[in-house]
């Protein structure tokens, strides 16, 4: 036999559970449903968060709770 049996053993499992975690991943995309914009707001309510537009920038604010300045230069 080979001196790295053990090498080889552990080699050719993890070939075969990546491959079956990888099969399974795709499986799992296929059946994902989508979101819709309804359950997503009902969702962001019951969390307590709110939804803000894709283009919209949001200001974050420091760690006292303030609104960061917004720089109006485009630098």
């Amino acid at each position: 036999m080979f001196k790295d049996r053990r090498f080889l053993i552990g080699l050719g499992a993890g070939i075969i559970i990546g491959g079956l975690l990888l099969q399974m991943i795709f499986i799992g995309q296929k059946y994902a449903v989508p979101v819709s914009e309804q359950e997503l707001r009902e969702a962001a309510e019951r969390a307590g968060l709110e939804l803000a537009p894709r283009n919209n920038q949001v200001n974050e604010s420091t760690d006292q709770g303030q609104p960061k300045p917004v720089n109006k230069d485009n630098k």
